[in-house]
């Protein structure tokens, strides 16, 4: 582990974030054939969000600094609330593809449960604290 996986890990212990997961996400892209898919579930109070994650076929399981890792840079894709065009534009995707707009729907959805679970300024540490990950 490195020191920042450790320091990331202390932050959401303190905020109390816990997580589950286990085998077989939900829907598993094409793209996801030879790698490990995972159903995740984040936990803080009340509050919980399920998603399908994925890591490499040679990765070890997950765990909750990298799932929310995943998380926030996902999020900083569309911080600025950008068109699907635009989002496109910006990251070589194909703004006539179904796919790419099911990911850009996704980001949103996620990031969305994300700006429940965590405040802004948490997510503004978070996203400090995960520069460099």
């Amino acid at each position: 582990m490195s020191t920042v996986h450790e320091v990331v890990e202390n932050y959401l212990t303190t905020l109390g974030v816990d997580y589950e997961y286990s085998r077989g996400a939900v829907s598993s892209p094409k793209w996801a054939t030879k790698s490990n898919d995972w159903r995740v579930t984040v936990k803080r109070d009340n509050k919980r969000f399920d998603i399908d994650y994925f890591t490499g076929n040679l990765a070890d399981d997950p765990n909750l600094p990298d799932v929310i890792h995943s998380l926030i840079s996902d999020r900083e894709t569309i911080s600025a609330r950008q068109s699907f065009g635009d989002w496109c534009y910006e990251l070589g995707y194909n703004d006539d593809s179904i796919t790419d707009y099911n990911t850009y729907l996704g980001i949103i959805e996620n990031t969305e449960r994300l700006e429940v679970m965590f405040t802004s300024e948490e997510l503004s540490v978070l996203g400090l604290l995960l520069e460099d990950y």
